[in-house]
């Protein structure tokens, strides 16, 4: 760390807004002076009390203490980093609260050199130079990709030269909590634009928002190529521009003719064109400039930049997330020159969809879950006969016996005729549907009766579904309302608050596009914007901050085309919605095998808990829930093949009534689901309490 280093991340309950000099922490650092304040917080130069070494102090806003999400992970990414021994990395020494002024900080080595962007502004860096740099930095980065660590912001500033040696640089400031919604994806809005001209398409939301390792390697490319030039790659602009420029390579005409084979890969606009990790820049070797003007063959090193790991004391946290034999490391793709943006992946390659699985009949031991080789679930015993049959492919969740006492009864049929459903616009390539096993998972306590259903509304018979086919949906296309809700008048807005609650139920961004507001203030809005592409939500911040005078910062949430009919439920029910139930789930990243638990608070007399997986399909997860009062707990465990982030959705419906659509099939595709749900809010007179929670799984 040095005094170039901006605010970052922790928790802290501050003294005003900086601590005095000489104040004393834990009886083992004392701050010297402030050297930063950045957007998470203030950072400071100190030393150790007994051997008077250098140290950096880092601190966070009180917003951020008080964000339990946002502390758990970074306590558990610094705990990584702190057994992270690289030495193109900054080392992590500390992260604790003192006792006395209850400031919770992060000490770390204090680096006093020059920044990588002061470097090239004298001047660009010579190819053997550039060549020592992109080792150093590409081979640190490695070594925390190994960890589960991505940095998320590569840039020249956070790369610092001690003594001015490219042969000695650091990386500093890992984005370990770059949000208040510390790695849920990507968010656009809070001056976004002004400050990144290095992030990869992924963290604006394009080629799915699946921010990873690749995600380094673009930013690290846009470095090498300012270090060739002396100048940056113009990467900037409005909102729209900062996505359109990252849907293609940028010009590379400028750069040493040797470097751009790599450079094209390392940019590529999709992470899987890319090098396949950083191993593979480290050991890039550059051709002759005879045989690069010539398109000659790329040379790869055998062996990668070395690479020293030392575990210890909470590593295994992160350890948890390799495969059992290790990290798998692809191989490198061809660097070929390229101008085009490469076409996206055919949904024909993407793996099935997640599958849930019956509870377990007795308690069985944890158990890590290793994913099948191949696209294809693990072949199950028979289940009892089911009142309709599984589908065979793609795989689903698995058929379930009823619990006694709660019979299906057919689902409520639509008033109209309708065509082919309509797939929405996908300004985001679609998510690969994800595949997963049935979970194994402890039976809740046995759950009081419910309530008898009342009796299903006057319906023709559904279509007869043959064994191993899936349930034709309605045809009802996205552009069929269903009868809306009955909503009364709105009264005109009081207070700014509610000037701009409105403003974001009445925004009109088309199909397929929703917003959650999280937390609204005089001059805050933080939000979730739910839908298939990115464009919408940049168009929505530009107009609210036109309407408003400030920046809303949305979280984006993509979500697949077969997820779309329960966007437009959301978007149409609007006004009809009440947020009273309180939905928590455990993570936002579920790794395969792993549980996904949660729990919603809601007096209501019925509270159903839904999972709505990308695959389309809407599942009744009443099996898995038992309720305790006013509390609802439920418990799953969820596998997968594959390596890509599948959406997956959790809503929580909380009513005076039971809704007739719950005792429909199970699952039901969410293009039948939702508009007979739409009618039965109708029906009971246009209001729900409704709450959601959006994971990935991977």
């Amino acid at each position: 760390m040095s005094d170039q280093d901006h605010g970052d991340q922790d928790r802290t309950v501050f003294l005003g807004s900086s601590l005095p000099v000489g104040t004393q922490l834990n009886g083992i650092y004392e701050v010297e002076r402030l050297i930063a304040v950045g957007g998470m917080g203030e950072v400071y130069k100190g030393r150790a009390i007994q051997t008077g070494d250098a140290v950096a102090i880092k601190m966070i806003k009180p917003d951020m203490a008080r964000n339990a999400a946002a502390v758990t992970l970074f306590r558990k990414e610094a705990a990584s980093l702190h057994n992270l021994y690289h030495e193109a990395i900054v080392r992590y020494y500390v992260f604790t609260v003192d006792p006395a002024t209850q400031v919770s900080y992060l000490a770390m080595e204090y680096v006093d050199g020059q920044p990588l962007s002061d470097r090239i502004k004298e001047g660009k860096l010579g190819v053997d130079d550039v060549d020592v740099l992109r080792r150093r930095i590409a081979g640190g980065l490695h070594a925390a990709h190994l960890l589960g660590i991505v940095h998320r912001d590569i840039s020249p500033d956070n790369i610092i030269l001690p003594s001015g040696r490219v042969e000695r640089a650091k990386i500093i400031d890992f984005g370990i909590a770059r949000s208040t919604q510390v790695g849920e994806g990507t968010v656009i809005g809070s001056g976004f634009a002004g400050k990144y001209n290095y992030v990869s398409p992924e963290q604006l939301g394009l080629e799915g928002g699946d921010v990873t390792g690749r995600s380094d390697i673009y930013s690290l490319g846009l470095v090498l190529a300012e270090a060739l030039t002396g100048r940056a790659i113009d990467m900037g602009g409005t909102q729209v521009q900062l996505i359109d420029k990252r849907r293609r390579v940028p010009d590379l005409a400028g750069i040493d003719a040797s470097y751009r084979p790599l450079l094209n890969a390392m940019l590529a606009p999709d992470p899987n064109k890319r090098p396949a990790d950083m191993a593979a820049v480290a050991s890039w070797q550059r051709a002759s400039p005879a045989s690069a003007r010539g398109g000659g063959a790329l040379r790869w090193a055998a062996i990668a930049a070395g690479i020293v790991l030392l575990a210890g004391g909470g590593y295994g946290v992160w350890s948890s997330l390799q495969p059992a034999s290790g990290p798998a490391v692809a191989p490198a793709p061809e660097l070929a020159e390229r101008s085009e943006t490469p076409a996206p992946v055919s949904p024909a390659q993407a793996p099935a969809p997640p599958q849930l699985a019956e509870p377990a009949p007795t308690p069985a031991p944890a158990q890590q879950a290793v994913a099948p080789p191949a696209p294809q679930p693990p072949r199950l015993p028979d289940p009892p006969p089911p009142r309709i049959e599984p589908p065979a492919a793609p795989p689903q969740i698995a058929a379930r016996t009823e619990p006694p006492g709660r019979p299906v009864t057919p689902p409520p049929a639509l008033s109209e005729p309708a065509p082919p459903v309509v797939p929405p616009q996908a300004a985001l390539p679609p998510v690969p549907p994800p595949q997963v096993t049935p979970p194994q998972v402890t039976p809740p306590p046995q759950v009081a009766s419910r309530p008898a259903e009342p009796p299903a509304r006057p319906a023709a018979p559904p279509p007869a579904v043959q064994q191993g086919q899936r349930p034709e949906p309605p045809a009802a296309p996205l552009d069929a309302k269903p009868p809306p809700p009955a909503v009364a008048t709105l009264a005109e807005p009081r207070t700014p608050v509610e000037r701009i609650e409105r403003y974001i139920a009445s925004y009109e961004g088309g199909r397929c596009f929703f917003l959650w507001p999280l937390d609204i203030a005089d001059k805050k809005a933080n939000l979730e914007g739910f839908g298939s592409g990115a464009e919408p939500f940049v168009a929505f911040d530009t107009a609210f901050k036109a309407a408003q005078g400030f920046e809303a910062q949305i979280s984006l949430r993509p979500v697949t085309a077969q997820q779309c009919p329960m966007v437009e439920f959301l978007r149409r029910a609007g006004p009809a919605i009440e947020r009273t139930p309180r939905l928590q789930i455990n993570t936002f990243n579920l790794k395969s095998g792993d549980a996904l638990n949660g729990s919603v608070e809601s007096p209501a007399k019925e509270v159903a808990v839904l999972l709505v997986g990308d695959d389309g399909l809407v599942h009744n997860l009443a099996n898995f829930t038992r309720r305790e009062g006013a509390r609802s707990l439920f418990a799953l465990k969820l596998e997968t093949t594959g390596s890509a982030m599948r959406p997956q959705t959790v809503l929580t419906l909380a009513s005076d009534a039971p809704l007739a659509v719950l005792s429909g099939p199970n699952p039901a595709p969410a293009s039948e689901f939702f508009p007979n749900l739409a009618r039965d809010l109708a029906a009971a007179g246009g209001k729900v309490g409704l709450g959601i929670r959006y994971f990935r799984i991977y």
